[in-house]
């Protein structure tokens, strides 16, 4: 909820394909820097 204001503001502006691509693009890249992590987090 701390983000709504952010990612309505950025819905209401872009194209709805846009902000989806804009999402699967930021997470298929913190996805793929996650296999980089050498050690588990404990």
């Amino acid at each position: 909820m701390v983000f709504a204001p952010l990612f309505g503001y950025i819905g209401d502006r872009y194209p709805r394909k846009f902000v989806i691509l804009l999402g699967i693009v930021v997470w298929s890249g913190s996805v793929l820097l996650s296999t980089f992590v050498l050690s588990d987090v404990s």
